[in-house]
Protein backbone atom coordinates (compact mmCIF):
# COMPACT_ATOMS: atom_id res chain seq x y z
CA UNK A 1 0.00 0.00 0.00
CA UNK A 2 1.16 3.91 -0.79
CA UNK A 3 1.16 5.39 2.56
CA UNK A 4 2.61 8.36 3.41
CA UNK A 5 1.15 11.55 5.69
CA UNK A 6 -2.05 11.79 3.90
CA UNK A 7 -1.81 9.32 0.90
CA UNK A 8 -3.24 6.25 0.26
CA UNK A 9 -4.45 4.00 -3.15
CA UNK A 10 -7.88 2.99 -1.56
CA UNK A 11 -7.67 -1.15 -1.13
CA UNK A 12 -10.90 -1.42 -3.44
CA UNK A 13 -9.21 -0.01 -6.34
CA UNK A 14 -6.24 -2.64 -5.71
CA UNK A 15 -7.96 -4.65 -9.05
CA UNK A 16 -7.84 -2.00 -11.58
CA UNK A 17 -4.97 -0.73 -13.69
CA UNK A 18 -6.63 2.48 -14.57
CA UNK A 19 -8.08 3.19 -11.50
CA UNK A 20 -4.92 2.82 -9.23
CA UNK A 21 -3.09 5.27 -12.23
CA UNK A 22 -6.03 7.73 -12.30
CA UNK A 23 -5.98 8.03 -8.12
CA UNK A 24 -2.03 8.08 -8.36
CA UNK A 25 -2.09 10.74 -10.45
CA UNK A 26 -4.10 12.58 -8.13
CA UNK A 27 -0.97 12.35 -5.27
CA UNK A 28 0.65 16.02 -5.43
CA UNK A 29 4.08 16.75 -6.88
CA UNK A 30 6.31 16.62 -3.94
CA UNK A 31 7.91 19.87 -6.01
CA UNK A 32 11.68 18.52 -5.62
CA UNK A 33 13.92 16.29 -7.17
CA UNK A 34 15.30 12.90 -5.72
CA UNK A 35 18.75 14.85 -5.27
CA UNK A 36 17.62 18.02 -3.52
CA UNK A 37 15.19 15.63 -0.57
CA UNK A 38 17.38 12.83 -0.66
CA UNK A 39 17.62 13.05 3.46
CA UNK A 40 13.84 13.65 3.52
CA UNK A 41 13.09 10.62 1.63
CA UNK A 42 15.77 8.46 3.15
CA UNK A 43 14.02 9.61 6.54
CA UNK A 44 10.38 8.15 4.85
CA UNK A 45 11.97 5.44 3.88
CA UNK A 46 13.40 4.62 7.18
CA UNK A 47 10.07 4.74 8.57
CA UNK A 48 8.32 2.78 6.58
CA UNK A 49 6.65 -0.78 8.41
CA UNK A 50 4.83 -3.73 7.24
CA UNK A 51 1.51 -4.78 7.60
CA UNK A 52 -1.22 -7.00 5.82
CA UNK A 53 -0.69 -8.20 1.94
CA UNK A 54 1.66 -7.16 -0.31
CA UNK A 55 0.11 -4.73 -3.36
CA UNK A 56 2.75 -5.07 -5.32
CA UNK A 57 1.12 -4.52 -8.61
CA UNK A 58 -1.13 -1.34 -7.34
CA UNK A 59 2.45 -0.13 -5.79
CA UNK A 60 3.88 -0.64 -9.38
CA UNK A 61 1.46 1.18 -11.47
CA UNK A 62 1.59 4.00 -8.80
CA UNK A 63 5.47 4.84 -8.82
CA UNK A 64 5.18 5.05 -12.52
CA UNK A 65 2.66 7.22 -12.88
CA UNK A 66 4.94 9.59 -10.18
CA UNK A 67 7.87 8.61 -11.67
CA UNK A 68 6.23 9.27 -14.86
CA UNK A 69 6.11 12.83 -14.47
CA UNK A 70 9.69 13.59 -15.47
CA UNK A 71 10.67 11.12 -18.44
CA UNK A 72 13.96 9.30 -17.38
CA UNK A 73 13.04 8.44 -13.85
CA UNK A 74 14.07 5.06 -12.61
CA UNK A 75 12.28 3.04 -10.39
CA UNK A 76 13.97 0.54 -8.09
CA UNK A 77 11.24 -2.12 -7.66
CA UNK A 78 12.89 -3.71 -3.79
CA UNK A 79 10.48 -7.37 -3.76
CA UNK A 80 10.24 -10.61 -2.03
CA UNK A 81 8.01 -11.36 -5.37
CA UNK A 82 5.02 -11.86 -3.01
CA UNK A 83 2.20 -10.02 -4.71
CA UNK A 84 -0.73 -11.23 -3.10
CA UNK A 85 -3.15 -8.20 -3.22
CA UNK A 86 -4.31 -6.81 -6.33
CA UNK A 87 -2.63 -6.59 -9.74
CA UNK A 88 -0.03 -9.12 -10.87
CA UNK A 89 0.53 -11.49 -13.12
CA UNK A 90 2.02 -12.20 -16.70
CA UNK A 91 -0.27 -9.78 -18.41
CA UNK A 92 -0.56 -7.26 -15.38
CA UNK A 93 3.50 -7.14 -15.97
CA UNK A 94 3.40 -6.55 -19.67
CA UNK A 95 1.01 -3.68 -19.26
CA UNK A 96 2.83 -2.55 -16.38
CA UNK A 97 6.24 -2.65 -18.59
CA UNK A 98 4.43 -0.28 -21.94
CA UNK A 99 2.79 2.27 -19.15
CA UNK A 100 6.24 2.94 -18.04
CA UNK A 101 7.77 2.69 -21.63
CA UNK A 102 5.47 5.14 -22.62
CA UNK A 103 6.26 7.17 -19.63
CA UNK A 104 9.71 7.37 -20.30
CA UNK A 105 10.32 5.15 -16.56
CA UNK A 106 13.10 2.50 -16.58
CA UNK A 107 12.02 -0.37 -14.23
CA UNK A 108 14.70 -1.94 -12.10
CA UNK A 109 14.08 -5.31 -10.18
CA UNK A 110 15.96 -6.05 -6.94
CA UNK A 111 14.95 -9.29 -4.68
CA UNK A 112 16.71 -11.44 -2.07
CA UNK A 113 18.19 -14.34 -3.52
CA UNK A 114 16.29 -17.71 -2.00
CA UNK A 115 13.37 -15.79 -1.54
CA UNK A 116 10.24 -16.88 -4.10
CA UNK A 117 10.23 -13.97 -6.32
CA UNK A 118 8.77 -14.31 -9.56
CA UNK A 119 11.81 -13.26 -11.54
CA UNK A 120 10.64 -14.50 -14.77
CA UNK A 121 7.25 -12.04 -14.87
CA UNK A 122 9.00 -9.57 -12.96
CA UNK A 123 12.39 -10.02 -15.22
CA UNK A 124 10.56 -8.90 -17.98
CA UNK A 125 9.26 -5.86 -16.88
CA UNK A 126 12.79 -4.69 -16.24
CA UNK A 127 14.57 -5.66 -19.17
CA UNK A 128 11.83 -4.18 -21.65
CA UNK A 129 12.25 -0.80 -19.68
CA UNK A 130 15.82 -0.66 -19.58
CA UNK A 131 16.35 -1.84 -16.11
CA UNK A 132 18.27 -4.56 -14.61
CA UNK A 133 17.54 -7.66 -12.39
CA UNK A 134 19.21 -8.19 -9.23
CA UNK A 135 19.01 -10.89 -6.56
CA UNK A 136 20.94 -10.12 -3.13
CA UNK A 137 22.13 -12.73 -1.08
CA UNK A 138 20.62 -11.81 2.11
CA UNK A 139 23.54 -13.19 4.45
CA UNK A 140 26.38 -10.57 2.68
CA UNK A 141 24.41 -7.22 4.08
CA UNK A 142 26.98 -5.51 6.74
CA UNK A 143 29.65 -7.38 5.27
Amino acid sequence: MLKGKSTRIPPNLYYGFEDVAKEAAKIRDFGVSVQTSHVSLLKLVGGITTYGCTALGPALVTSIELAGRARGSKIVLCTDGMANQGMNGPEFYNKAANYAKDKGVMVSILSIKGDSCNLKELGKLGLSTGGSMLKIDPHLFGS
